[in-house]
C-alpha cells in the first residue's frame, strides 16, 4: 500500500504541475495559484479546503473515480453530489465535454426561499463577468 500511495502522490504532483503551468500562462503573474495533493475522501477534502481557505467558489467535474450507487449519484457523481450539499460556498459542476465551456446562456431555477435572492444576484454577477446574452428565470 505504501508503494501505491507513493505512486499516486507522484502522479498527482505531475498533473498538478501541468495544471499550474496552464493556469499561470492563462491568468498571468498577478494571480496567486496554490496547488496541493491530498489523500482521503475527495468530497471531504474539497469541503475542508474550501472552509480553510475561505474560498468563494468550487468548480469540479460531475463524475470521477467513485462508484455510482443511487439515482442522485448517477446524475451528478457521488463526490460532486456530496460536495454540493456540504460545501460552504457555491459549487459549479462541469461535465466532460469536448467543447469550450462558456456561460453565454444561464438558466436560473427559482423558488420561494430566502436564498433565491442570493441566487439571482450571483447569476447576474456571473452574467456580467462572462458576457452572457441570456438569463432564463423560472
Amino acid at each position: 500500500i505504501a508503494e501505491m500511495t507513493k505512486s499516486i502522490r507522484e502522479e498527482s504532483e505531475v498533473q498538478l504541475a501541468k495544471f499550474r503551468a496552464i493556469a499561470e500562462k492563462e491568468l498571468g503573474p498577478d494571480t496567486r495559484i496554490h496547488t496541493a495533493s491530498h489523500l482521503g475522501s475527495p468530497y471531504g477534502t474539497i469541503v475542508e479546503q474550501a472552509q480553510l481557505g475561505n474560498f468563494d467558489l468550487i468548480v469540479m467535474g460531475t463524475h470521477g473515480a467513485s462508484s455510482i450507487t443511487n439515482f442522485e449519484k448517477f446524475l451528478l457523481g457521488s463526490n460532486s453530489y456530496r460536495t454540493v450539499f456540504s460545501a460552504p460556498c457555491p459549487v459549479i459542476t462541469v461535465r466532460e465535454s469536448n467543447k469550450k465551456v462558456e456561460f453565454k446562456k444561464i438558466v436560473l431555477p427559482l423558488d420561494l426561499t430566502k436564498v433565491t435572492e442570493q441566487k439571482v444576484d450571483l447569476a447576474i454577477d456571473l452574467a456580467k463577468q462572462f458576457g452572457s446574452t441570456k438569463i432564463s428565470y423560472g
